[in-house]
């Protein structure tokens, strides 16, 4: 699936490559992961269908999980 195709890719360019279950895990993860002086961008690599309504109720989620995180 697409995932093995990223995994793939990103071993190939000596890049690490991390599955999580959820937005609010991958957000939990890239604060945990980024030095202070860093910034992430979120930008999904592959589709998200059945997950979400659309994309807009998706980055409502993410906006969630972001808020979330020094609550």
């Amino acid at each position: 699936g697409a995932s093995r195709c990223m995994q793939e890719i990103c071993q190939q360019q000596g890049k690490t490559y991390y599955e999580v279950s959820d937005v609010c895990a991958a957000v939990q993860l890239s604060q945990k992961l980024a030095l202070p002086q860093e910034r992430v961008v979120f930008s999904p690599g592959a589709t998200s269908f059945g997950l979400f309504h659309n994309e807009f109720h998706r980055g409502d989620v993410f906006r969630e999980c972001v808020e979330n995180m020094n609550a």
